[in-house]
């Protein structure tokens, strides 16, 4: 095992035994200076995590250098939609950035990030000055963001305060070794889309989970509209950074209908604003596709889900599959390839896929059915992706972890996915070395397997405290007063 994936790890056992502490601990009263002290301890400890990091360059993953690419390209008057990296259309971009090409990943293929993401990823480079230079365009997005993530930070004291909890807690962000690796050291752009989406939360809390209602008449009318329009906007937003923010969704649809469709008017546009510059090519990214029905790394019950399809397709998908399909659109829609032919794998792949889908169409509408709390529902989705996906990046799971200050139930499966996330790391010395990525099993079970574990005990003992919450009490005489004990902080 390569030494830094070690120090990591044991990082990761540092920060969860310090959250471990915490769950004991007995919670401070808010404003005290006992409070301040805490959470200045907590600042201290984020900042001296990103400083170090901010100063390294990129070590784990290249995604930095798209960013960086399409940036140039939109700076120099060009779509970054039109084509691959080495598109005839781009030869001056290339031209003037000569260290930048030949370190993108897939650079047989276009971009897959959304207009938002392109945006953000234009930013820094309106704010050179001089000559260009590699070092210091990475920095200069690092630092970018960074500043994200610190108010990601921020922005989490508040929702701890909203639902009552020690703000201690949101040690799971700041002091959590993973964004800190991810983000600073990395320069992943997860907190750019993090960041909205806590902050549609955070006003979505303040407002009031069902938010003010908008038949009414005067300034509560206009708080109202304003309220959802915003948190709409956000919302829609931090989806044109990473689609997974889409997971507000499911939340909003228990708001009454006016409301809803000010919320959705909101975001679309937002949205509208967003995509305008790129005309038609920003509406969907040209390798989103690609890359929604093709790629596949550190999958857990994907796996299980995409051997039981392969068994599927064996038994009812019989040759000659070089036949068309009997309808086209659907044999291109699943391939993603202009043919009317599907080839096993492909199918296989679709139906699993499929079965991921499903199982959190699921899970949204069991978190609708016992009217969960947008930011609980939002982090169960999140979790479900996480477990479901046939893609779990390191810097994926930011995602679970930022919000899991708000339901700790489903914290142990969170930190522990987090805090093991550098096993996933394990065979990139072999891929620099030009041998291949070749993903052992063993550390997807431990990582995944962790996960599930974790999850299935919470779930166990949720479904404990219900049984006892709902249980008949003998009738009897009132029981004795004993002592107040302290309370420990809520779960």
């Amino acid at each position: 095992m390569p030494s830094t994936t070690f120090r990591w790890l044991l990082a990761g056992l540092a920060w969860g035994l310090g959250l471990w502490v915490l769950r004991q601990a007995r919670p401070l009263v808010p404003g005290t200076r006992t409070e301040r002290r805490a959470l200045l301890l907590v600042w201290a400890v984020a900042l001296l995590l990103r400083g170090p990091a901010l100063a390294l360059p990129v070590g784990h993953s290249d995604d930095v250098y798209r960013y960086l690419w399409d940036g140039a390209v939109q700076q120099a008057g060009h779509s970054p939609y039109a084509g691959p990296p080495d598109d005839p259309e781009y030869a001056a971009v290339r031209a003037a950035r000569k260290e930048l090409p030949e370190r993108i990943n897939h650079r047989e293929l276009p971009t897959v990030y959304p207009p938002v993401a392109q945006l953000l990823f234009r930013l820094p480079e309106t704010l050179a000055d001089g000559p260009w230079e590699l070092a210091a365009a990475v920095r200069r997005w690092k630092l970018l963001v960074v500043a994200a993530d610190l108010l990601v930070l921020a922005l989490l004291g508040g929702l701890c305060r909203g639902v009552g909890r020690d703000r201690r807690w949101t040690m799971i962000w700041g002091t959590a070794p993973l964004p800190a690796v991810e983000l600073a050291y990395n320069g992943h752009m997860e907190s750019l889309g993090v960041l909205p989406l806590v902050l549609a939360l955070r006003l979505w809390q303040r407002a009031g989970w069902e938010l003010p209602a908008l038949g009414g008449r005067g300034r509560g009318r206009l708080l109202g509209v304003a309220s959802a329009a915003t948190i709409g906007a956000l919302g829609g937003l931090a989806v044109l950074v990473k689609p997974v923010a889409g997971v507000l969704l499911p939340g909003a649809l228990r708001l009454p209908r006016r409301t809803l469709l000010v919320m959705a008017l909101g975001a679309l546009l937002a949205m509208t604003l967003a995509v305008l510059p790129y005309g038609r090519r920003g509406a969907l990214p040209p390798s989103l596709g690609e890359y929604g029905r093709r790629w596949r790394s550190n999958d857990g019950a994907y796996a299980v889900l995409l051997v039981a399809a392969e068994g599927a397709v064996r038994l009812m998908y019989r040759p000659p599959y070089y036949e068309p399909w009997r309808w086209p659109t659907l044999a291109r829609a699943l391939t993603g390839r202009a043919r009317d032919t599907v080839w096993p794998d492909e199918l296989a792949g679709a139906l699993a896929r499929g079965g991921g889908l499903l199982i959190l169409g699921w899970l949204s509408w069991q978190g609708l059915r016992r009217r969960l709390a947008p930011p609980r529902l939002a982090l169960a989705l999140l979790l479900g992706y996480q477990l479901l996906t046939p893609v779990l990046h390191p810097w994926y799971e930011l995602w679970p972890l930022a919000l899991s200050v708000v339901w700790l139930r489903l914290l142990p499966a969170v930190a522990l996915m987090a805090a093991l996330a550098p096993l996933s790391y394990l065979p990139l010395p072999d891929y620099l070395a030009g041998l291949g990525f070749h993903e052992a099993v063993w550390p997807r079970l431990v990582q995944h397997g962790a996960g599930w574990l974790a999850l299935l005990v919470a779930l166990r003992g949720g479904c404990k405290t219900a049984r006892l919450e709902q249980a008949p009490v003998a009738a009897g005489p009132p029981p004795a007063a004993e002592p107040a004990v302290p309370r420990r902080s809520p779960s």
